[in-house]
């Protein structure tokens, strides 16, 4: 009979019935063990054979079974190969400015020189220029760049930049850096051009023949007898350097000094000639011989010649001004003013031009007067009549200087009343004059008094006939006011 045909269930589940000659057995199928009949239970194979798997791969137990798996990082079956897998292969597999490199089973990003970072998931860029040590020479200058910097040598030097930076003898080269009328000399990183003797120029692009100055000078002037002359000595130089003038021994007159450029010559007594030296800062020299007239002094009546300014340009005569002695004036004192415009004489006395020392004569003193004409004085012993009055006049305005008998203002006004008052009693019998006797307000009332050598009927009746009609002389007068 066979029984694994007839019981199927006669072995465990996990086993396998075999017939075996009127019989049969019950084996454990590969995984299990057991016997067969009434267990069959999983065999680790991970635990009961440690090297099933490739040394490189993990080992997993399975129902019946096992697996191997390559770790990560290797690649193959895991039982019997596990080879590495080179991740450096694939893109992408570290970040940009990180450098991929293959490890057995794994990989390592590094970030490249000039980055910093993780190299996984960040690279960022390395400034070099601020390091806190220098990266390039003392004597260059350090540019950054992306991932990397570079080093140049200051202006003047020349090497790597980072190791060297050495002088450059700019004077050795060919063509020549400085002028061909200008000396080289060579300085640590530079060097210098300066133009030779007798040149001026920056010593690189130029340098021009240094000229001497040149005078403006006019090399004939004239001046004053017996005066002192000034003259500002005027000259350009056509590089504009800085110039010193020097008087010269040459010349005859010998008074003369200079001192800058402004040129004296004390009291002039003849013609003469003035040398004078100017020199510029880089010894260029001219001389001026100046040729110095000398003339008499234009002003008369002992006018005395002054210079009014420091002569520049050609001295003429009309460069000196007259001191003039009193009373004459005008341009060279030819004028005498006409001294009668002071109202020197007596109040309404006429004053006449005249060739004394005083200029002028005065009108003699009226009847009942004495004196010189400019000053009158009643005579003590002469019979007299006499009567006070005032009038208004309205066409004049009031001055505080009228109640001054010493100014001009007052002398003025009192003379026209007593020329006026003295023509309308002209033809009177026994009149002698009027003498105004003082101002005050409201417009401008005139106290006067009127002098006869004897007593007169209704004395005012001429003066006042001529107030009625409201003028005296050109002097309006107020009517009625007479008193």
């Amino acid at each position: 009979v066979d029984e694994c045909v007839i019981k199927p269930q006669v072995c465990y589940s996990n086993a396998k019935c075999m017939y075996n000659n009127g019989s049969y057995a019950c084996q454990c199928a590969n995984g299990y063990t057991g016997d067969g009949k009434n267990n069959c239970t999983d065999v680790d194979e991970c635990v009961q054979t440690p090297d099933i798997c490739h040394q490189n791969a993990n080992c997993t137990n399975t129902e019946g079974s096992y697996s191997c798996q390559c770790l990560k990082g290797y690649t193959g079956d895991g039982k019997l190969n596990c080879s590495d897998i080179d991740e450096c292969t694939s893109p992408n597999v570290c970040i940009q400015n990180s450098q991929c490199s293959n490890t057995v089973g794994s990989y390592v990003c590094q970030c490249v020189v000039g980055y910093s970072g993780d190299g996984y998931s960040n690279c960022t860029d390395i400034n070099e220029c601020k390091q806190s040590y220098s990266v390039c020479h003392s004597l260059a200058k350090c540019s950054d760049t992306e991932g990397t910097f570079s080093c140049q040598c200051d202006s003047g030097f020349t090497g790597d930049g980072i190791v060297n930076c050495t002088d450059v003898d700019e004077c050795s080269q060919s063509p020549s850096v400085c002028h061909q009328h200008a000396k080289c000399t060579n300085t640590i990183g530079s060097y210098s051009c300066q133009c030779n003797q007798g040149f001026l120029g920056d010593g690189i692009q130029d340098c021009a023949e240094n000229r001497p100055p040149q005078f403006t000078t006019p090399r004939t002037v004239n001046a004053i007898l017996n005066n002192d002359t000034k003259i500002q000595i005027m000259a350009v130089d056509p590089e504009n350097q800085d110039m010193t003038f020097t008087l010269l021994l040459n010349g005859t007159l010998t008074t003369a000094q200079i001192s800058k450029q402004l040129l004296t010559i004390s009291n002039l007594k003849e013609n003469g000639t003035v040398y004078v030296q100017v020199q510029d800062e880089m010894g260029a020299k001219n001389i001026l011989i100046l040729q110095v007239n000398a003339f008499k002094c234009p002003c008369v009546h002992n006018g005395k010649c002054y210079q009014n300014k420091t002569i520049v340009y050609p001295i003429q005569l009309s460069d000196y001004l007259c001191q003039c002695e009193d009373p004459y004036t005008g341009d060279r004192c030819e004028i005498r003013p006409n001294p009668c415009n002071e109202l020197p004489c007596y109040p309404g006395l006429e004053c006449s031009i005249a060739q004394n020392s005083e200029g002028f004569t005065c009108e003699e003193c009226p009847t009942l007067f004495e004196g010189d004409g400019k000053q009158c004085a009643l005579k003590p012993t002469e019979e007299k009549s006499s009567v006070v009055s005032e009038m208004t006049l309205t066409d004049q305005k009031w001055d505080d200087q009228l109640k001054t008998k010493t100014s001009k203002t007052y002398k003025n006004l009192a003379s026209q009343l007593t020329v006026e008052i003295r023509k309308v009693y002209k033809d009177r019998v026994g009149f002698s004059y009027v003498i105004i006797k003082g101002f005050r307000r409201g417009s401008i009332i005139v106290e006067f008094e009127l002098l006869f050598t004897k007593k007169v009927e209704n004395p005012l009746k001429p003066l006042m006939e001529v107030a009625e009609i409201g003028k005296l002389g050109k002097m309006r007068v107020k009517t009625n006011t007479m008193q």
